[in-house]
């Protein structure tokens, strides 16, 4: 409470009044703190729109051989032991 009343919020200061060494607020003035600090506050930004991902496609090494196809051609793949 202290914070608001003497620093404030936004730009937004709450109403006190001091009895003693206390600081009291009314029922009024909080709601009156309320309603400014709602007509202060600034919309959300919108979500940011997620970038299409790229879509990568290699085409196959030609310059390297596949060892899996000469090792199916020589008959090694499928072999029981």
């Amino acid at each position: 409470c202290w914070r608001w009343c003497r620093r404030g919020v936004r730009g937004v200061k709450l109403e006190y009044f001091k009895a003693g060494r206390k600081i009291c607020v009314t029922a009024e003035g909080l709601e009156r703190f309320m309603r400014e600090l709602a007509a202060a506050d600034k919309p959300l930004p919108s979500k940011p729109q997620p970038e299409p991902a790229l879509t990568v496609t290699c085409a196959p090494r030609t310059d390297v051989p596949n060892r899996t196809e000469d090792a199916a051609i020589d008959g090694q793949i499928g072999r029981s032991a």
